[in-house]
């Protein structure tokens, strides 16, 4: 395995670690605040921390990918990971192979079973199949809803999103009183209005993907939980006797000896059946001492995914320092001593014998000279020399260089000018 991704999963899978504590510590914390509060606030919050761990992850994947290069940024950022990286990514792909296989076993026996028992629906009296209507009417679910006999299982359940089904077991029938067996139709017809079982295949994704976590396991736990009782409620509302739906339960749970339905199926009996009775009838189970152990377990992944990265810190020696170039001398002018020397007296007037001819003066002028004076002023023309000066560059494959070339410097000189008084004579 030697894609450049490996070690940025792996990086990423070890980051995971702390991230998914952290958040599974978040909803720890506010949990206890909720406790009062309605089932749909707690099974909000739980949904939305579980499904925000996929995301999570991909921009963890993400931030490592695109903070340069691939493989080197997760390497410089997790050196500590790197040499496992590779057993790393191979486990996890082996367990997500193997807890999607059985997750897709699960939802094909769901629904070869689904298929095997199509033919008994014309079984179901049609006075349920009157009442279940009459229930999803209460509830304000206006799809059309399927119910069949089944012998394979020990509780109803729900099976399919766009056509569901609910399968009723077939002792259900004899042995459970109608108002019990109407609130189980109605827990049922709960968890489709609800579009449960979309939710539920989603969150089996996210345990296969993260199989590893047990922070993911505690919040699919918690979001199956407070979905039961979200449609336990639905249940109460609908048959109106807390008493009646409990005892449903407790019969319900004396009665399975058949086939469980697996995790693909929306089931009355799912979820701890002892914390919801206690929960309808008003006494809610003591769990003090299971926040407490979820708490410090969560803690310590926690610990070991910040302890991780700072081993990672302190493990990145320091970059070399790149080799650089001499550092390029700075063009100075030689400093010429000024030597001050007096300036020289003005000449005295000279006449010249040849008369000077002026261009713009009148017909016939001539100009003579009436003295000459010496003097000294800065002119434009200017002494140049050129000298060596490192002047920085980029070849055509991007690396920076520094090139050596003669840069000439020019500055004005000051230099004598005479200065010529012309008289006109004509």
């Amino acid at each position: 395995m030697t894609s450049p991704w490996i070690p940025v999963f792996g990086a990423a899978l070890t980051q995971f670690l702390w991230e998914a504590a952290a958040v599974a510590l978040v909803v720890l914390a506010v949990q206890p605040l909720l406790r009062r509060g309605s089932a749909a606030a707690r099974y909000v919050l739980d949904c939305m921390a579980l499904f925000s761990l996929p995301i999570l992850f991909a921009l963890t994947v993400a931030h490592y990918a695109a903070a340069g290069a691939g493989a080197a940024s997760a390497v410089t950022a997790e050196p500590l990971v790197q040499p496992f990286a590779a057993y790393i990514v191979m486990v996890w792909l082996s367990g997500i192979v193997v807890c999607g296989g059985y997750a897709a076993a699960g939802f094909a026996w769901a629904q070869g079973l689904r298929r095997a028992e199509r033919s008994a629906a014309a079984a179901v009296p049609a006075v349920w199949r009157t009442e279940m209507e009459q229930l999803a009417g209460r509830l304000h679910l206006r799809r059309r809803v399927c119910m069949q006999v089944s012998a394979r299982i020990s509780g109803p359940c729900t099976l399919g999103w766009l056509r569901p089904v609910i399968l009723l077991p077939l002792s259900a029938l004899t042995a459970l009183p109608a108002e019990q067996l109407r609130a189980l139709l109605a827990h049922e017809l709960a968890h489709i209005r609800r579009h449960d079982y979309l939710v539920n295949l989603v969150q089996r994704g996210v345990e296969v993907l993260f199989f590893f976590h047990p922070a993911v396991w505690w919040l699919s736990q918690q979001v199956s939980e407070e979905r039961e009782h979200c449609c336990d409620d639905a249940a109460v509302a609908v048959c109106g006797d807390r008493a009646l739906y409990a005892r449903a339960l407790v019969d319900l749970a004396a009665r399975q000896t058949a086939a469980r339905v697996p995790s693909a199926a929306m089931a009355a009996g799912g979820g701890s059946l002892s914390h919801r009775v206690t929960r309808l009838l008003g006494h809610p189970a003591a769990s003090r001492a299971r926040m407490l152990r979820t708490a410090v377990a969560l803690l310590l992944i926690a610990s070991t995914g910040v302890w991780l990265l700072g081993a990672s810190a302190q493990t990145i020696p320091p970059a070399p320092a790149l080799p650089t170039a001499p550092a390029a001398p700075t063009a100075q002018l030689a400093r010429v001593p000024l030597v001050q020397e007096p300036m020289a007296p003005p000449r005295s007037a000279q006449r010249q014998t040849a008369p000077v001819r002026s261009e713009g003066a009148g017909f016939g002028a001539v100009a003579t000279i009436e003295a000459t004076y010496v003097t000294f002023t800065l002119s434009t023309v200017q002494a140049c020399t050129s000298q060596p000066e490192w002047v920085p560059g980029v070849l055509p494959s991007g690396l920076a260089v520094l090139r050596l070339e003669m840069i000439p410097h020019c500055v004005p000189v000051i230099r004598p000018v005479e200065v010529f008084v012309l008289s006109n004579s004509i």
